[in-house]
């Protein structure tokens, strides 16, 4: 016998309580149903949102990273050097733009030459494999 058997009369009358039905719940189950609805709803948008602006959001926290390391790093120059802050701080900028920049110089022209090469084995390659150049096993 189901809850919603037509054969089954209602227990509706004075001194009768009413059959249960599957959408019988008590007050404080509705309401933690609704807080945990709400709570899916809400973390389901947030990581839309996270989602679609996921680029922006990784650049916020490479810009945070760097300016922690570069806070940690000027702060422990001042106090070994005893130069002002902003000092220490324009120095270490300065010394990380510098070694970048010597790597570029230095390791450069070097991987342009590898990166050059690696064309020339390619086309050459693919011109003896009867190709046109440009599809090529790699």
């Amino acid at each position: 016998m189901s809850l919603t058997d037509p054969s089954v009369p209602p227990r509706v009358g004075p001194g009768m309580t009413p059959r249960p039905t599957p959408l019988d719940t008590s007050v404080s189950f509705r309401q933690r149903a609704r807080y945990v609805v709400v709570l899916v709803a809400l973390a389901v948008v947030a990581l839309f949102v996270l989602w679609t602006t996921r680029q922006a959001v990784l650049l916020v926290f490479l810009g945070v990273a760097i300016g922690v390391l570069f806070f940690h790093a000027s702060q422990w120059l001042a106090e070994r050097t005893g130069v002002p802050r902003g000092a220490a701080l324009a120095g270490v900028v300065l010394a990380v733009i510098g070694a970048i920049a010597s790597a570029s110089a230095l390791g450069g022209p070097r991987l342009m030459a590898e990166a050059s090469g690696r064309t020339q084995v390619r086309s050459v390659t693919a011109r003896r494999a009867g190709g046109d150049g440009m599809r090529c096993c790699v």
